[in-house]
């Protein structure tokens, strides 16, 4: 047995004079290690390279997911409804996919952030009404994006709702 490991290991050298057959299997062996790594490195950077990351309050941005609403505590803690603090029911759009935000130096509030797949949306009352139908279905909200800075703002970044589109 240890002569069959030093032989395959002297065989991988490539050798003169060791039999064509081994160093054949080793140079299919080699190419199909040095193949699978290619592939799996372009896979792997694919998604990386292909995301933007979004700036805040600047331009108008299209976000597909899905429309959930979700209770926090308010004021005065900001901690435990049992404990005194208010409902805040908030929406939410929880994205397919996730994105990530760049800091802008115009303002000290924006921080840049990466992986985020949910964002409050901020309405107006009159847009809470019209778009109530789209609650947990697939849509398309445009906007601008801009980080949380207060109490009432329950994820790291937001989105001033302009229009909600059903997705087809």
């Amino acid at each position: 047995m240890e002569e069959l490991v030093i032989e395959y290991r002297s065989a991988k050298v490539f050798q003169p004079g060791k039999p064509k057959t081994i160093q054949k299997i080793c140079f299919v062996e080699l190419l199909s290690r040095y193949f699978f790594c290619l592939l799996f490195m372009s896979v792997a950077a694919k998604p990386l390279a292909a995301r933007t990351c979004f700036s805040y309050n600047t331009v108008k941005v299209n976000l597909s997911g899905e429309v959930k609403k979700k209770v926090f505590p308010g004021p005065p803690n900001y901690q435990d409804i049992g404990s005194g603090d208010t409902l805040e029911e908030v929406w939410l759009l929880k994205l397919r996919e996730p994105i990530c935000t760049q800091a802008s130096r115009k303002d000290e509030l924006s921080e840049a952030e990466n992986g985020v797949y949910s964002i409050q949306m901020v309405l107006v009352k009159s847009q809470y009404r019209k778009y109530k139908k789209l609650i947990k279905k697939p849509i398309i909200a445009t906007g601008t994006l801009f980080h949380g800075y207060t109490g009432h703002h329950h994820t790291k970044v937001l989105i001033k709702v302009e229009n909600i589109f059903l997705e087809k």
